[in-house]
Protein backbone atom coordinates (compact mmCIF):
# COMPACT_ATOMS: atom_id res chain seq x y z
CA UNK A 1 0.00 0.00 0.00
CA UNK A 2 1.62 3.32 -0.93
CA UNK A 3 3.11 5.41 1.85
CA UNK A 4 1.56 2.81 4.17
CA UNK A 5 -1.91 4.68 4.36
CA UNK A 6 -3.41 4.72 7.77
CA UNK A 7 -1.23 2.13 9.39
CA UNK A 8 0.21 0.87 12.64
CA UNK A 9 2.66 -0.82 14.31
CA UNK A 10 1.31 -3.22 17.02
CA UNK A 11 3.64 -4.20 19.48
CA UNK A 12 1.37 -6.30 21.26
CA UNK A 13 1.35 -8.43 18.07
CA UNK A 14 4.65 -7.53 16.72
CA UNK A 15 3.34 -6.66 13.43
CA UNK A 16 2.16 -3.69 10.81
CA UNK A 17 -2.16 -2.97 10.51
CA UNK A 18 -4.43 -1.44 9.32
CA UNK A 19 -4.88 1.34 11.83
CA UNK A 20 -8.90 0.57 11.85
CA UNK A 21 -10.83 -2.74 10.89
CA UNK A 22 -13.32 -0.21 8.67
CA UNK A 23 -12.16 0.79 5.26
CA UNK A 24 -12.09 4.75 4.67
CA UNK A 25 -15.04 5.93 2.96
CA UNK A 26 -12.70 8.36 1.22
CA UNK A 27 -8.65 7.23 0.39
CA UNK A 28 -6.62 9.26 -1.44
CA UNK A 29 -4.94 5.88 -2.74
CA UNK A 30 -5.41 6.33 -6.28
CA UNK A 31 -5.25 10.16 -6.42
CA UNK A 32 -1.80 9.68 -7.22
CA UNK A 33 -0.14 11.82 -4.07
CA UNK A 34 3.23 11.52 -2.74
CA UNK A 35 4.68 11.83 0.58
CA UNK A 36 0.83 12.18 2.15
CA UNK A 37 -2.31 10.99 1.91
CA UNK A 38 -5.82 11.96 3.40
CA UNK A 39 -8.71 9.04 4.57
CA UNK A 40 -12.18 9.64 5.98
CA UNK A 41 -13.47 7.31 8.52
CA UNK A 42 -17.18 7.05 10.41
CA UNK A 43 -16.44 4.15 13.16
CA UNK A 44 -18.93 3.19 15.87
CA UNK A 45 -16.18 3.20 18.45
CA UNK A 46 -12.44 2.91 18.65
CA UNK A 47 -9.60 1.23 20.81
CA UNK A 48 -6.05 1.06 20.03
CA UNK A 49 -4.10 -0.48 22.51
CA UNK A 50 -0.10 -0.11 22.46
CA UNK A 51 0.52 0.83 18.78
CA UNK A 52 2.56 3.34 16.76
CA UNK A 53 1.70 5.50 13.44
CA UNK A 54 3.83 4.64 10.32
CA UNK A 55 2.95 8.30 9.45
CA UNK A 56 2.20 11.85 12.03
CA UNK A 57 -1.49 12.33 11.30
CA UNK A 58 -3.30 15.68 11.69
CA UNK A 59 -6.99 14.65 12.45
CA UNK A 60 -10.24 16.86 11.83
CA UNK A 61 -13.71 15.64 14.07
CA UNK A 62 -16.60 16.18 11.89
CA UNK A 63 -20.18 16.70 12.82
CA UNK A 64 -20.41 15.61 16.40
CA UNK A 65 -18.69 16.22 19.79
CA UNK A 66 -16.78 12.99 21.27
CA UNK A 67 -15.64 11.56 24.55
CA UNK A 68 -11.75 10.78 24.04
CA UNK A 69 -9.74 9.09 26.85
CA UNK A 70 -5.51 8.18 26.17
CA UNK A 71 -3.31 6.26 28.60
CA UNK A 72 -0.52 8.47 29.98
CA UNK A 73 1.51 8.02 32.88
CA UNK A 74 -0.50 4.45 33.57
CA UNK A 75 -3.68 6.46 33.88
CA UNK A 76 -6.67 7.39 31.34
CA UNK A 77 -7.19 11.12 30.69
CA UNK A 78 -10.42 12.65 28.96
CA UNK A 79 -11.41 15.35 27.21
CA UNK A 80 -14.46 15.74 24.82
CA UNK A 81 -13.22 17.16 21.35
CA UNK A 82 -15.57 19.54 19.55
CA UNK A 83 -16.51 19.38 15.91
CA UNK A 84 -13.90 20.92 13.52
CA UNK A 85 -11.06 20.57 16.34
CA UNK A 86 -7.81 18.98 15.33
CA UNK A 87 -5.55 16.81 16.54
CA UNK A 88 -1.96 15.70 16.06
CA UNK A 89 -0.46 12.55 16.32
CA UNK A 90 3.15 11.86 15.59
CA UNK A 91 4.83 9.07 13.94
CA UNK A 92 7.00 6.36 16.13
CA UNK A 93 5.52 6.98 19.50
CA UNK A 94 3.73 4.02 21.37
CA UNK A 95 0.34 5.42 22.45
CA UNK A 96 -3.42 4.16 24.08
CA UNK A 97 -6.51 5.36 23.10
CA UNK A 98 -10.13 4.59 23.17
CA UNK A 99 -13.63 6.30 22.54
CA UNK A 100 -16.93 4.72 23.02
CA UNK A 101 -19.48 6.04 20.88
CA UNK A 102 -19.58 7.05 16.92
CA UNK A 103 -17.46 9.40 14.90
CA UNK A 104 -16.40 10.70 12.03
CA UNK A 105 -13.24 12.04 10.75
CA UNK A 106 -11.12 13.41 8.53
CA UNK A 107 -7.46 12.20 8.84
CA UNK A 108 -4.02 13.28 6.90
CA UNK A 109 -0.97 11.45 7.67
CA UNK A 110 2.16 12.72 6.14
CA UNK A 111 5.16 10.25 5.39
CA UNK A 112 8.32 10.99 7.42
CA UNK A 113 9.94 11.33 4.40
CA UNK A 114 7.76 14.20 3.21
CA UNK A 115 8.41 15.50 6.55
CA UNK A 116 11.78 15.58 6.28
CA UNK A 117 12.22 17.57 3.37
CA UNK A 118 9.70 20.26 4.74
CA UNK A 119 12.08 20.27 8.00
CA UNK A 120 14.81 20.41 5.96
CA UNK A 121 14.16 22.99 3.52
CA UNK A 122 11.45 25.37 5.52
CA UNK A 123 13.45 25.41 9.05
CA UNK A 124 16.88 23.66 8.22
CA UNK A 125 16.61 21.11 10.92
CA UNK A 126 17.21 17.66 10.84
CA UNK A 127 14.62 16.42 12.97
CA UNK A 128 11.86 18.25 14.74
CA UNK A 129 10.16 16.70 17.71
CA UNK A 130 6.33 16.49 17.52
CA UNK A 131 4.27 16.17 20.52
CA UNK A 132 0.73 14.99 20.79
CA UNK A 133 -2.57 17.64 20.74
CA UNK A 134 -5.90 16.51 21.24
CA UNK A 135 -8.98 18.42 20.40
CA UNK A 136 -7.26 22.05 19.94
CA UNK A 137 -8.67 25.14 18.12
CA UNK A 138 -6.72 25.90 14.95
CA UNK A 139 -8.83 27.48 12.17
CA UNK A 140 -6.03 28.08 9.38
CA UNK A 141 -4.98 24.13 10.09
CA UNK A 142 -8.58 22.98 10.06
CA UNK A 143 -9.44 25.51 6.31
CA UNK A 144 -6.26 23.50 4.53
CA UNK A 145 -7.35 20.18 5.69
CA UNK A 146 -10.80 20.77 4.57
CA UNK A 147 -9.98 22.64 1.33
CA UNK A 148 -8.26 19.08 0.94
CA UNK A 149 -10.87 17.12 1.44
CA UNK A 150 -12.80 19.08 -0.77
CA UNK A 151 -9.89 18.27 -3.40
CA UNK A 152 -10.56 14.63 -2.70
CA UNK A 153 -14.33 14.32 -2.78
CA UNK A 154 -14.48 16.10 -6.32
CA UNK A 155 -12.09 13.14 -7.70
CA UNK A 156 -9.02 15.43 -7.33
CA UNK A 157 -9.62 18.23 -10.83
CA UNK A 158 -6.72 20.56 -9.66
CA UNK A 159 -3.99 18.45 -9.93
CA UNK A 160 -0.67 17.75 -8.05
CA UNK A 161 0.20 21.19 -7.99
CA UNK A 162 -2.89 22.52 -6.09
CA UNK A 163 -2.89 19.46 -3.47
CA UNK A 164 0.69 19.01 -2.87
CA UNK A 165 0.65 23.32 -2.31
CA UNK A 166 -2.39 22.54 0.38
CA UNK A 167 -0.07 19.62 1.92
CA UNK A 168 3.36 21.47 2.12
CA UNK A 169 1.43 24.66 4.00
CA UNK A 170 -0.33 22.23 6.69
CA UNK A 171 3.07 20.40 7.17
CA UNK A 172 4.70 23.47 7.86
CA UNK A 173 2.00 25.08 9.82
CA UNK A 174 1.69 21.32 11.85
CA UNK A 175 5.76 21.24 12.44
CA UNK A 176 6.27 24.49 13.96
CA UNK A 177 2.89 24.68 15.90
CA UNK A 178 3.10 21.43 17.62
CA UNK A 179 5.90 20.64 18.10
CA UNK A 180 8.34 20.79 21.51
CA UNK A 181 10.18 23.95 20.71
CA UNK A 182 8.29 25.86 18.37
CA UNK A 183 10.72 26.31 15.71
CA UNK A 184 10.98 29.63 13.34
CA UNK A 185 10.09 29.06 9.71
CA UNK A 186 13.03 30.29 7.66
CA UNK A 187 12.24 33.35 5.78
CA UNK A 188 13.42 33.72 1.63
CA UNK A 189 12.84 37.27 0.98
CA UNK A 190 9.58 39.28 -0.92
CA UNK A 191 9.59 37.50 -4.15
CA UNK A 192 11.55 36.01 -6.53
CA UNK A 193 13.79 37.52 -8.39
CA UNK A 194 13.43 38.33 -12.03
CA UNK A 195 15.24 35.37 -13.42
CA UNK A 196 13.82 32.95 -10.87
CA UNK A 197 9.92 34.14 -11.81
CA UNK A 198 10.79 33.74 -15.67
CA UNK A 199 12.08 30.64 -15.31
CA UNK A 200 8.80 29.44 -13.24
CA UNK A 201 6.70 30.78 -15.58
CA UNK A 202 8.66 28.98 -18.77
CA UNK A 203 8.19 25.46 -16.79
CA UNK A 204 4.40 26.51 -16.22
CA UNK A 205 3.84 27.11 -19.54
CA UNK A 206 6.12 24.29 -21.13
CA UNK A 207 4.19 21.73 -19.25
CA UNK A 208 1.16 23.22 -18.95
CA UNK A 209 -1.09 20.49 -19.99
CA UNK A 210 0.41 18.25 -17.75
CA UNK A 211 -0.42 17.22 -14.13
CA UNK A 212 3.17 18.35 -12.72
CA UNK A 213 3.82 18.88 -8.69
CA UNK A 214 4.47 21.61 -6.67
CA UNK A 215 7.85 19.70 -5.98
CA UNK A 216 8.55 19.74 -9.89
CA UNK A 217 8.38 23.29 -10.35
CA UNK A 218 10.51 24.56 -7.57
CA UNK A 219 12.99 22.51 -8.26
CA UNK A 220 13.19 24.19 -11.36
CA UNK A 221 13.90 27.46 -9.95
CA UNK A 222 15.73 25.70 -7.11
CA UNK A 223 13.56 26.23 -4.34
CA UNK A 224 11.84 24.45 -1.58
CA UNK A 225 8.41 23.71 -2.58
CA UNK A 226 6.89 25.87 0.39
CA UNK A 227 8.76 28.77 0.05
CA UNK A 228 8.52 28.95 -4.05
CA UNK A 229 4.79 28.87 -4.01
CA UNK A 230 4.47 31.94 -0.76
CA UNK A 231 7.51 33.60 -2.94
CA UNK A 232 5.85 33.31 -6.69
CA UNK A 233 2.66 34.30 -5.07
CA UNK A 234 4.44 37.98 -3.97
CA UNK A 235 5.87 38.08 -7.25
CA UNK A 236 2.88 36.88 -9.49
CA UNK A 237 -0.01 37.77 -7.63
CA UNK A 238 -1.33 34.47 -7.33
CA UNK A 239 -0.21 31.21 -6.14
CA UNK A 240 1.47 28.45 -8.76
CA UNK A 241 -1.95 26.45 -8.94
CA UNK A 242 -3.82 29.51 -10.43
CA UNK A 243 -1.55 31.09 -12.54
CA UNK A 244 -1.39 26.79 -13.85
CA UNK A 245 -4.81 26.64 -14.49
CA UNK A 246 -4.75 30.33 -16.04
CA UNK A 247 -2.86 28.92 -18.53
CA UNK A 248 -4.90 26.02 -19.59
CA UNK A 249 -8.08 28.23 -19.08
CA UNK A 250 -5.97 30.55 -22.06
CA UNK A 251 -4.67 27.28 -23.79
CA UNK A 252 -8.02 26.12 -24.30
CA UNK A 253 -9.05 29.48 -25.97
CA UNK A 254 -6.62 29.51 -28.22
CA UNK A 255 -7.46 25.78 -29.33
CA UNK A 256 -11.42 27.14 -29.57
CA UNK A 257 -10.51 30.32 -31.97
CA UNK A 258 -8.93 27.72 -33.84
CA UNK A 259 -12.08 25.61 -34.80
CA UNK A 260 -10.00 22.36 -34.93
CA UNK A 261 -11.35 20.18 -31.56
CA UNK A 262 -14.62 20.25 -29.63
CA UNK A 263 -14.98 21.08 -25.88
CA UNK A 264 -14.91 17.46 -24.79
CA UNK A 265 -11.45 17.32 -26.64
CA UNK A 266 -10.56 20.75 -26.02
CA UNK A 267 -10.32 19.50 -21.93
CA UNK A 268 -8.83 16.51 -22.16
CA UNK A 269 -6.12 18.55 -24.63
CA UNK A 270 -5.22 20.66 -22.09
CA UNK A 271 -5.02 18.62 -19.36
CA UNK A 272 -8.64 19.50 -17.75
CA UNK A 273 -9.93 16.46 -15.74
CA UNK A 274 -13.00 16.52 -17.30
CA UNK A 275 -15.06 18.53 -19.08
CA UNK A 276 -17.28 20.01 -16.81
CA UNK A 277 -14.17 21.19 -14.50
CA UNK A 278 -12.89 23.02 -17.95
CA UNK A 279 -16.51 24.76 -18.39
CA UNK A 280 -16.64 25.94 -14.56
CA UNK A 281 -12.90 27.33 -15.11
CA UNK A 282 -13.65 28.72 -18.56
CA UNK A 283 -16.63 30.53 -17.91
CA UNK A 284 -15.49 32.08 -14.26
CA UNK A 285 -12.47 33.57 -16.66
CA UNK A 286 -14.22 34.35 -19.68
CA UNK A 287 -17.81 34.63 -18.65
CA UNK A 288 -19.24 32.27 -20.85
CA UNK A 289 -19.24 28.69 -21.28
CA UNK A 290 -17.27 27.18 -24.23
CA UNK A 291 -19.86 26.61 -26.04
CA UNK A 292 -21.85 30.03 -26.11
CA UNK A 293 -18.14 31.09 -26.21
CA UNK A 294 -17.82 29.10 -30.11
CA UNK A 295 -21.21 30.51 -30.63
CA UNK A 296 -20.49 33.62 -30.49
CA UNK A 297 -17.62 33.67 -32.87
CA UNK A 298 -19.93 32.09 -35.86
CA UNK A 299 -21.95 35.25 -35.24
Amino acid sequence: MAEQQGMVFDRRLGKVRPILPEEPELSSASAGWRGFYLEEYTVPFCELDDVFRLNTAFIVLLDNPLKFEWKENGRYHTKCIQPGEVSVCPANIPYTARCRQAARFVSIGFAPSFLACVECESFQRDHIEMIFRRGVSDPFAQALAMALHAELTTHAPSGRLYSESLATALAVHVLSRYSSDRPRIREHGKGLSRQKLRQAIEFINEYVTENFSLKDVANAVGLSPYHFSRMFKQSAGQPPHRYHLKCRVERARELLLRGELTPSEIASEVGFSDQSHFTFHFKRAYGMTPKLFLQSLRK
